[in-house]
């Protein structure tokens, strides 16, 4: 889709919007869109690479749920929090960068996806339960910034060599 041929005064992607486009294999979001709702590209299994405009300040829970064939994706700077359930079942995501400000990463946020490296920004506090589930992560450094980790965020990860939860 060419961003020059959509009404700019577009500013939110709503819930489902792109659902059941089954030839949907990239996605450019322009700078007049400044929010994602939820489930906006749930289910699609061909998306293979997310380009969003720095200007998007707010992603739904379940936004890139089930895009398999993701495996390029930039998150803006301006995010706070990883909804929940927003890269689960991904499995094709094998590297993320994630915003220096991130304070959150949701329930199942990178459940089942292919990551084998993240880094955890020094702004985190909290990963909830299941964050990290069954990926196929190889080692993870905690921050002493984080003062939360839920039941389960690292449950099942049969690749995981190390752990470092850092201190003070």
């Amino acid at each position: 889709m060419d961003s020059s041929n959509v009404n700019r005064q577009i500013t939110s992607i709503g819930a489902r919007a792109f659902n059941e486009c089954t030839n949907l294999t990239s996605i450019k979001i322009p700078s007049f869109i400044t929010s994602i709702n939820d489930s906006a590209f749930y289910d699609h299994p061909t998306i293979q690479t997310v380009e969003i405009d720095e200007n998007v300040g707010s992603i739904g829970q379940n936004a890139f749920r089930n895009c398999d064939a993701l495996h390029t994706i930039n998150i803006p700077k301006k995010l706070t929090s990883i909804p929940n359930l927003m890269f689960y079942q991904c499995g094709n995501l094998t590297e993320i960068t994630l915003p220096p400000n991130l304070t959150t990463i949701g329930e199942h946020a990178f459940r089942e996806t292919g990551l084998t490296t993240i880094e955890l920004p020094s702004t985190l506090t909290t990963i909830q339960y299941y964050a990290f589930e069954d990926s196929e992560l190889s080692s993870i450094n905690i921050p002493d910034s984080v003062e939360t980790i839920g039941n389960n965020a690292f449950h099942d990860l049969s690749e995981l060599t190390g752990a470092n939860i850092q201190a003070d």
